[in-house]
C-alpha cells in the first residue's frame, strides 16, 4: 500500500491512499498530517508535496518520526518542499522574480493553513531524516526539475522476532 499526505485538491493516481485535512474530491482519508490514523507499518511508499513547511521548524523531527512509524521497515519517504538554496539563488540573481520567490518560501496566505513556518535545503532535510530514523536519504530523480527539493529516504527500523 501507498500513501499519500496532504493531496489537497490534486491527489497522485499513483498512490493508493489520499489523506488531507480537508475533505475534498479523491481524498479518502480526513486527517492531521503529524497525527496519522494508521497502524504500525503498513505503508510501503509515503509521498508528501509541499507539506512539511508548513510546520513549525521545531516539529519536524517529530513529524517525520510519525511518518516513519507508518513505513514498513525499508519502506520509502519521498518529499517535495521549496528549496530554499534554489529560491535564494533566484532571488538574488533574479530581480524580476522576488515576488514568486517569496511567495514560494512563506506560501500563498490566501487561507489560513497557507502560511510557511520553515524551509529546507538538502543538507538540513537530511539531517532531520536521519534524526527521525530514515536512512539512504539521497535527492530524489523526479522529472520535475524546478524550485523544488525532491528527497527520499528509507526507514531503517528492524523488525524483531
Amino acid at each position: 500500500m501507498t500513501l499519500e499526505i496532504g493531496c489537497g485538491e490534486s491527489p497522485q493516481k499513483q498512490y493508493d491512499v489520499h489523506l488531507d485535512i480537508r475533505l475534498l474530491p479523491g481524498v479518502d482519508v480526513v486527517g492531521l498530517a503529524d497525527q496519522l490514523p494508521f497502524k504500525d507499518g503498513c505503508f510501503q511508499i509515503l509521498f508528501n508535496q509541499h507539506l512539511l513547511e508548513h510546520f513549525p521548524r521545531s516539529e519536524t523531527v517529530k513529524i517525520l518520526r510519525e511518518w516513519r512509524r507508518i513505513l514498513t521497515a525499508g519502506g520509502e519517504l519521498r518529499v517535495l518542499t521549496p528549496n530554499l538554496l534554489w529560491l535564494a539563488s533566484m532571488y538574488l540573481s533574479q530581480p524580476q522574480s522576488r515576488r514568486e520567490v517569496i511567495r514560494w518560501l512563506f506560501g500563498g496566505q490566501e487561507e489560513e493553513w497557507n502560511y510557511h513556518k520553515t524551509a529546507f535545503d538538502f543538507f538540513t532535510m537530511k539531517e532531520d531524516m536521519e534524526m527521525a530514523g530514515f536512512k539512504d536519504v539521497e535527492p530524489w530523480d523526479h522529472p520535475i526539475h524546478d524550485f523544488g527539493l525532491w528527497v527520499k529516504a528509507k526507514n531503517k527500523r528492524l523488525i524483531t522476532l
